[in-house]
Parts: C-alpha cells; structure tokens; sequence
C-alpha cells in the first residue's frame, strides 16, 4: 500500500514541455520532474506528456485533467516512496524541522515504453525559504525562531500519535503552536515579498491607530532566524473551520446573518479608512466567517483580484470601495435565503 503524501505543487512548462511536482510524503520533501527529452525512447510517452501539458495550461474539466496528471507523474514513484521510513527523531516537529525536511528529488525517464524514477544528486531544487527583509520594517513586533513554532494536529497534550506526527507534516504549516496557543502561521517567500513588506507597513499602521478592537487580523510575532532571515508573520488563529465568505454564502447562510456580516464588513473598512489604512485586495475570500458567525477582515498584502476590483485604483481607498460595494451585493444577492 503506498503510503500518505501531499501535492504542495506543480509548475509546469508547457513550451518546454517539462514539469516539477513537489510532495511531502513520510517526512520528506519529494521533487518529481519530467521533461520531453527524457523520454526519446518512447513517442507515445512524449505525447501524453504533451497532452497533460495542454490540458492543465488550458484548465479542461477543472481540476480533473490535473489530478490525473499528478497520478500519471506519482505513479512510478510509489514504490520507492513506499520504502520510505518516517524518521524517527521527528517526535514532536517545530517549523525549523520542516524547512529542514530532507529533500528527495526524482527524474522520470522512458524504459521500454515505461516511465521509470531516476534518483537525482541535484540539490538545487528547492528556492532558499525566507527572505531578508530590513529589520526596521518588523522591530516592534516579539521575534520568534522557527523551531518555537510547533507543528501538530493535536490541539493539547504532550504524547503526540506516530500517525498524526506524520500527518501533520504532510501540509505547509499554517496552524502552528507557541506554548500550547494556538496561532496562524502565514510564510514569507521570495514570490511575495512585495505583499510582505506592504503587510508590515500596514500591520503597523494598525497598531499605531489602535485598532485592536476590530475583527482584523493582527500581527503578533514574526518569525526569523539568527541571520535575520524572514520567515513570515505569526497571527492569530480564528477558529473558522476553513469558513470564507464565499463557502459561507454557499452553505446558505440566514438573512439575518447577511446582514449582520454586511454591517460587519462596512463598519471594518470604513474605520481603516478614518485611519488611513487601505485594506487592499477585497473580495470575500478575504473575509473569514467564525465559528461565532461573525466576519473577520484578512490580508493586508495588496494587489487585486480580476472581478472584484480593478488595476488602475488597486491599494486605493477607491479601490477598497468598488471591491466593498462587490461584496455588499454578493451577501445580498443569494438566491436561497433561509430563516
């Protein structure tokens, strides 16, 4: 039976024609890769490649296409993945474990019309995690180190299960622990650090206004090594159950809630305008609906989304208006209302 593991990504190459799936799987961090010229031996392998290729840059039958590509890819590989053994120091993992995570990387060759795993030496896979950021940005924060942060399924206890130890690192950690309290862990990479340092700036205009009574996510600590790399912020955790918006609306939510988290929502945003603040890039997934059944204003990164706002009044207070009036007639607009 092969053994758990998690899709983290896949980036593909469609003029190229070559693809990378990384995985996590038994406390390892697995590179899959596949090019065209490693299967010259076989046509027939060179064109499902191709058709995969297409097929997921041109996103056919939703996720379909890419849930079979990612089997068409791990297939060959379940065997050696099955070999595996969960390290056995990884009794109670922190954060510094998982960016530690030793790192297997596996290229996909043709054998008699086969595809067939070739251990790789190559260690340059993975892109440095973190990144250097001015300490100005972040100095009125507590800074904490990776290996503070715990990463676990369980919420209490000491004595954590084999299988869950192994489970919990089979995702990017985003739910972490510090001293047992639970919190929301959101990584900084070298793709976003734009979004970062506007998300600090923001954080800490917030501060300065006093906001702290708003439903907004706060920056409680963030997360960096002795060498003063970034690894990202520590924020409170909502208990939302994976509860957006958007998810909310779909679970047909009451009148009386839709506008309880209309209210909620203006009221948030119009306070962060009297301060000057800009939210960003509004739209209902950056709204979380607690376990309360109250909304929450989250991410403070920047940028827009097509449909809810525009490029030219992005990171305006403008823009926050034209993406909040969106909202607004998103909650208001559900055909199913139910009392």
């Amino acid at each position: 039976m092969p053994p758990p593991w998690n899709v983290i990504s896949l980036l593909t190459h469609q003029l190229d024609c070559n693809a990378r799936l990384t995985v996590l799987c038994r406390g390892r961090r697995v590179y899959i890769s596949i090019r065209r010229s490693n299967l010259n031996s076989s046509p027939t392998l060179q064109r499902q490649l191709a058709h995969f290729l297409k097929a997921v840059a041109e996103e056919e039958d939703d996720n379909v296409i890419t849930e079979d590509f990612y089997d068409w890819l791990l297939e060959p590989c379940k065997k050696l993945l099955g070999d595996l053994c969960f390290p056995s120091h990884l009794t109670r993992p922190t954060y510094a474990d998982y960016l530690a995570l030793e790192t297997l990387h596996f290229e996909l060759h043709s054998s008699d019309g086969h595809v067939v795993p070739v251990r790789s030496a190559r260690d340059d896979i993975m892109m440095p995690p973190g990144i250097r950021l001015h300490c100005d940005l972040f100095s009125v924060w507590p800074v904490l180190g990776p290996e503070d942060l715990q990463i676990r399924l369980d919420s209490a206890g000491t004595d954590l299960r084999a299988d869950s130890v192994e489970e919990s690192l089979l995702h990017e950690p985003s739910k972490v622990y510090v001293m047992d309290h639970p919190y929301f862990f959101k990584a900084a990479t070298q793709d976003n650090r734009s979004q970062c340092e506007r998300e600090l700036q923001v954080f800490k205009e917030i501060e300065q206004a006093g906001l702290k009574s708003l439903n907004i996510t706060h920056l409680s600590a963030v997360v960096c090594d002795s060498d003063g790399v970034f690894y990202g912020f520590l924020l409170p955790y909502i208990n939302t159950y994976g509860n957006t918006l958007t998810w909310a609306m779909v679970t047909r939510a009451t009148a009386s809630e839709r506008a309880r988290w209309a209210e909620q929502v203006t009221h948030i945003v119009e306070r962060l305008h009297a301060a000057g603040i800009v939210w960003g890039d509004v739209k209902a997934d950056n709204v979380l609906v607690d376990t309360e059944r109250n909304a929450w204003v989250v991410d403070f990164g920047g940028g827009h989304t097509i449909g809810w706002g525009e490029s030219s009044t992005a990171g305006t207070i403008e823009g926050d208006r034209i993406g909040l009036q969106k909202i607004l007639e998103f909650i208001r607009s559900p055909k199913v209302v139910r009392e």
